[in-house]
């Protein structure tokens, strides 16, 4: 038998869709602003664990131990240059072999930031024809180049390339 047009429901049978829609209105408010929040934080960069010289120092350094010197032509706004960095540059076991075996010197671009390069910069980008980025050049102590790397193409192939200009050449 039904009950009375009169009689109350026992219980709140209209609260739990309120609470429902308020909890998911607060979690979406909440997950809003934590990526607002997120998004004015700069992205964790990988660190870097390559000994890098400057341009004077390294080649100094590279007539006085007679080691070759690996250039890393890049620039600020290079997404490859990045990956590169990430993935042989701060990982210890490769960057330990690129300190070890080379003198290892990075050369930023700042064409697209200042409109031109350092002299020192210039210089060595008109040297070794550096039309792209990353470029990295490994030049022995008699100056001639041992490998050129234009471009990313992976850790792997970097990383024999280099393993293979570190080796003497008889």
């Amino acid at each position: 038998m039904p009950p009375p047009a009169d009689a109350t429901p026992r219980g709140a049978t209209r609260g739990i869709p309120m609470v429902l829609v308020t909890i998911a209105v607060l979690l979406l408010a909440a997950r809003i602003g934590i990526g607002l929040v997120e998004r004015g934080k700069p992205h964790a960069e990988a660190q870097d664990l390559v000994r890098w010289q400057t341009i004077e120092a390294g080649e100094a350094m590279a007539r006085e131990t007679g080691r070759p010197i690996l250039y890393e032509f890049g620039a600020e706004w290079c997404g490859p240059c990045k990956q590169l960095e990430r993935e042989v540059f701060a990982q210890q076991g490769t960057a330990a072999m690129i300190s070890g075996n080379f003198v290892p010197i990075r050369v930023t671009d700042r064409q697209r930031e200042d409109g031109r390069n350092p002299p020192d910069v210039a210089r060595l980008q008109a040297r070794y024809q550096v039309q792209a980025f990353p470029t990295l050049v490994v030049v022995r102590p008699d100056s001639s180049i041992a490998t050129r790397i234009e471009g990313y193409a992976g850790k792997q192939q970097v990383m024999t390339q280099l393993m293979q200009a570190s080796l003497p050449i008889h």
